[in-house]
């Protein structure tokens, strides 16, 4: 029989495969993922789950979240530095690039990144990896380097650096942003009604599996109309609603009140057929 336990293990790697899908594309490496995760631990213990009337100690965390005492007390003592995480190299490949770009022996007289060797004496790339990327061989870091379009081979098989880091920067910083507020609401929501209140929050999805990829496309555009029907009649209706609330002087400043809806579509797993209304 399925524990509590087993259940949350197998929601939580479905929670966590899409979202590493992401960290990995961005080269966010699993050490960054873990400081991350264990300063979350500790703020939502601090959050969450101190006992009423009691001040929150390092050690009442430590037995919350199984975390060594003496790691909880260097994280709170260093709770909000988020400079010294920005800075951090994301992985290998940007200690890389970071060599390539700094070291002056990878540079020209004008500070700019040498074209240089796959491998061989002198300034190679075998040599920059070795030298920036720790206990790994060129070839993984080159086919990644390849691969995000950062480097490319010229001439006399030399590797030339096309990028300035890891990551290009662009707008995909603002969807990131909404990913981060997006996921956290739905998860927000799915918290709450956990604990079974007499009003849950509204949390529902259809899903339909074996449909033709016609079928599919269609459903595409009619869900895209819909749905954007609705968040607009919607918005109309909260927009008269502020409006009246701040006619009135009945506002609550800390408020925050919306719905969200999302479209699904993956490869469905061969045991299910049929349809799913939940």
């Amino acid at each position: 029989m399925e524990n509590t336990k087993t259940a949350l293990r197998k929601a939580l790697q479905k929670l966590l495969k899409p979202l590493i899908r992401i960290l990995l594309r961005y080269g966010y490496s699993y050490h960054e993922f873990n400081d991350v995760a264990k300063q979350m631990f500790i703020d939502v213990s601090f959050e969450d789950f101190a006992i009423k009337g009691r001040k929150m100690t390092a050690s009442r965390v430590a037995v919350l979240t199984g975390m060594d005492r003496k790691e909880v007390v260097k994280l709170i003592n260093k709770h909000g530095d988020e400079d010294e995480l920005a800075h951090r190299p994301i992985n290998r490949a940007t200690r890389v690039i970071g060599g390539w770009l700094q070291d002056k022996d990878y540079r020209n007289k004008k500070g700019e990144p040498l074209a240089i060797p796959l491998k061989g004496e002198g300034v190679t790339f075998q040599g920059l990896v070795r030298k920036y990327g720790g206990d790994i061989t060129y070839g993984p870091i080159l086919d990644e380097l390849l691969r995000i379009k950062a480097v490319e081979t010229v001439g006399d098989n030399k590797i030339k650096l096309l990028a300035e880091g890891y990551i290009p920067v662009s707008n995909e910083l603002e969807k990131l942003k909404i990913m981060g507020d997006s996921a956290c609401d739905l998860l927000t929501s799915i918290n709450y009604n956990l604990d079974a209140p007499k009003y849950p929050r509204f949390q529902r999805h259809v899903v339909y599996f074996q449909l033709s990829q016609n079928s599919i496309n269609e459903f595409k555009l009619v869900s895209h109309d819909k749905c954007q029907k609705l968040l607009l009649e919607l918005n109309e209706w909260l927009a008269d609603k502020l409006e009246l609330d701040t006619r009135l002087e009945v506002n609550q400043p800390q408020s925050r009140v919306g719905i969200g809806i999302y479209y699904i579509e993956d490869e469905s797993p061969k045991e299910h057929d049929g349809s799913s209304d939940k």
